[in-house]
């Protein structure tokens, strides 16, 4: 047996969240079609589109950034590149123009070698 007191605790304690519930979704669905809720909703889509423009620019200034470092380091080991590739020349060429000295002093006191590549590589087998 249920005491007395409890049964109209129950008998009151249900049906007021009940109708509560129902109340609220009512609510909901009849303030779908009004003005403020379409302009809180307007707002909102406002907001969040302002927001994924602003992140869209901060990526775009970011990677603008980004190229022009990659631009700047790539300018310097292009300028860096060509020193070397100077200095490589320069050199091959002062070691050609030693070995053309040498060859004349060679003729010169009449000690000029006669081999040509094919007899040096067939002195290395």
């Amino acid at each position: 047996m249920i005491p007395v007191w409890l049964a109209r605790l129950v008998s009151v304690a249900i049906p007021v969240p009940v109708v509560a519930i129902i109340a609220v979704l009512g609510w909901l669905q009849l303030d779908k079609a009004s003005s403020v809720r379409r302009a809180v909703d307007r707002a909102t889509a406002e907001l969040v589109a302002g927001g994924e423009i602003a992140a869209l620019q901060a990526r775009l200034a970011q990677e603008a950034q980004l190229r022009r470092a990659a631009e700047t380091a790539i300018g310097g080991y292009t300028r860096a590149l060509a020193e070397i590739e100077r200095r490589e020349a320069v050199e091959q060429e002062r070691r050609e123009q030693e070995i053309a000295d040498y060859e004349r002093k060679l003729v010169e006191v009449g000690r000029s070698c006669l081999l040509d590549d094919a007899d040096v590589d067939w002195l290395r087998r």
